[in-house]
């Protein structure tokens, strides 16, 4: 078997099968040798359970055994015997012998001299799969992901059909982070629907790295249409790899809720999909819901240590909810039966709390605690208790226990100095306790720390409102940051006043000076929340001046920026309105309900609906 798998990989497929038979004829019970005969038979063309009539003799015998003697002694580990016995081949087989000698390197991890042997073998031939497949599996071993992967693909652009560099492909694009579609064409078995897929893919793959992710879509799209309406194969098999290339596209286009569908159906097909995770975990983050992305992005990780983009997704999630950069609640490294019960005593901590049951909130950290106090070493245990502390403070906070709730926090601030929701919860501390400016000290610093802290920017706002400050300010800010900040301020407030005195065009003049200072000085995570107000006000004002196209594209915008923005839906709405798109208009309006139920301007468009049917 190990002779034919060489063999085979030198692009020896003839010479392969003859050994893939010796397998199954010396051992007839061999499942694995009789499926590996199946497909070599299947790939030359014959009927699966085809045994050739030439005799090893009819081959030609020295290379055969020159062969095998090289392979052997590759296999035992007598590396300078075998590349001895391989130099005798090289003057006749060149190709084939480079490779051999490439493998054999590679083996000893002698990287440079495998190379040389790959290259070699490409020199005689430029199409040589085999070559390609060495220097990949070389770059591999190095940790070159990247090089590794532009060799699958030159060996696949040779041979779509090379499995060997098809499952190549599809696990480096794993590791990567990458969706592994694009190696979909090489469970396939038509050859004319391979290069379409191939061509297709390939070319969503470029869209998708340009950034063209609607163009990159459609053709992802034809692929699963085409592979729904075939016979030729499972499609349920390849459906978690389309619907993770979906998502993606969809996430791009900030389309969240059509991306969460994909990676959810992405899970249905394989519930281990790490991409499908790590798409959920992107998706419920964006939209704030951390602990769920938290959660999602643990599982990427879980189920690929190598997803990338898992890894930053799980460290950015960390940093927001407070804990360390690498925590991850599966690898508390507590046995699997008394980590159940950790989990389940967290989560049920984080429901009571949102339920406000405070008292019981603590009771359920206090028995976390014990575990974790219990089972691991200090240095773990650690990690785990800053978010304990914070949910601690948090609920001590609740239940106006403030002096519980301070030492909970800087505990938790003990343990990791730079935790946004300890700072955040302790700046609540000092300023239920009337010390304002170290409150905003502290707002500050979670600010700093966390950008999209909507506690700390809320408790940030109403600090500097005490002090007599702008909502914005915040003495970390460089200087010249600041006077930005005051700037936009100034042009924000002037385009209240010409709103208010129904100067539409001169509001949307000063609207747009203050987003033309936020984009070029500051980041727009830092500032979404500002973006989207400053949007849905232009929208009104453009929408004053019925000038309906400019309106929905500020709204729009909007809600690309906070997909929960009630105004930008109400405004939408009211673009639906006037085009007499009533159903639309009454959906939009809904929205802007569910997502401030507070919202008067939306209730009251939604009562003229109602009434307007009844």
């Amino acid at each position: 078997m190990g002779l034919g798998k060489v063999l085979y990989s030198s692009g020896m497929k003839k010479e392969a099968k003859v050994m893939f038979e010796w397998a199954v004829k010396n051992d007839p019970e061999n499942e694995t040798a009789k499926e590996t005969l199946k497909n070599i038979n299947n790939i030359l063309g014959f009927p699966e359970n085809h045994f050739t009539e030439e005799t090893p003799s009819d081959l030609n015998i020295n290379l055969n055994e020159l062969f095998i003697e090289a392979y052997e002694l590759m296999m035992n580990s007598s590396y300078d015997e075998s590349l001895e016995t391989v130099k005798q081949l090289e003057e006749l087989f060149g190709e084939e012998v480079n490779i051999l000698k490439g493998n054999v390197y590679l083996a000893q991890d002698n990287f440079d001299k495998a190379k040389e042997s790959f290259e070699t073998a490409l020199k005689i031939n430029s199409r040589c799969v085999p070559a390609y497949n060495g220097l990949a599996e070389l770059y591999a071993s190095k940790n070159m992901l990247r090089d590794a992967k532009a060799m699958y693909e030159f060996a696949l652009s040779v041979n779509p059909e090379d499995q060997f560099a098809g499952m190549g492909l599809a696990e480096i694009n794993y590791d990567l982070g990458l969706p592994t579609i694009q190696s979909t064409y090489t469970f396939l078995t038509d050859g004319k629907l391979n290069k379409e897929l191939d061509a297709k893919l390939n070319s969503a793959y470029q869209l998708f790295q340009e950034k063209e992710f609607e163009k990159s879509l459609h053709f992802v799209l034809e692929v699963e249409e085409t592979i729904k309406m075939s016979k030729e194969f499972n499609y349920k098999e390849l459906s978690a790899g389309l619907n993770n290339f979906i998502g993606f596209n969809y996430l791009g286009m900030e389309n969240y809720q059509m991306a969460q569908e994909a990676f959810e159906e992405a899970l249905n097909a394989n519930s281990t999909s790490s991409q499908a995770c790590a798409g959920l975990g992107e998706v419920f983050f964006l939209q704030q819901k951390d602990k769920e992305a938290k959660v999602m992005f643990e599982w990427a990780v879980k189920n690929n240590p190598k997803n990338y983009f898992a890894a930053l997704g799980l460290a950015k999630v960390n940093q927001t909810l407070g804990y360390s950069a690498d925590h991850n609640s599966l690898y508390l490294g507590l046995p699997d039966e008394i980590e159940k019960e950790f989990s389940s005593l967290v989560t049920s901590a984080y429901d009571l709390f949102e339920s406000r049951n405070f008292d019981e909130t603590l009771e359920k950290i206090d028995q976390a605690e014990k575990i974790l106090i219990e089972n691991l070493d200090e240095v773990k245990i650690q990690k785990a208790l800053t978010s304990l502390y914070n949910l601690r403070g948090f609920a001590y906070l609740s239940l106006s226990n403030i002096a519980r709730a301070r030492e909970a926090y800087e505990r938790a601030l003990n343990i990791n100095p730079n935790s946004s929701q300890a700072c955040a919860g302790l700046g609540e501390v000092l300023f239920l306790t009337n010390k304002d400016a170290e409150a905003k000290r502290m707002y500050e610093y979670a600010v700093s720390y966390e950008p999209l802290n909507q506690f700390a920017i809320a408790g940030l706002k109403k600090a500097n409102q005490s002090l007599g400050l702008p909502e914005n300010d915040n003495s970390l800010l460089p200087k010249p940051q600041k006077e930005k900040a005051e700037m936009i301020s100034a042009f924000i407030e002037e385009a209240y006043n010409n709103f208010s005195n129904k100067d539409f065009k001169e509001a949307i003049i000063n609207l747009d000076k203050a987003e033309k200072i936020i984009e070029d000085n500051f980041a727009r995570e830092e500032n979404f929340e500002s973006l989207t107000r400053l949007n849905n006000f232009k929208g009104f004002s453009f929408l004053n001046l019925d000038n309906k196209n400019d309106a929905k594209l500020c709204f729009e915008k909007a809600l690309n920026l906070d997909a929960n923005s009630s105004q930008a839906c109400a405004g939408l709405g009211e673009i639906f309105l006037a085009e007499g798109k009533t159903d639309e208009a009454k959906t939009m309006f809904e929205w802007a309900l569910k997502n401030n139920p507070q919202n008067a301007y939306a209730e009251k468009a939604l009562e003229r609906i109602n009434d307007s049917v009844n």
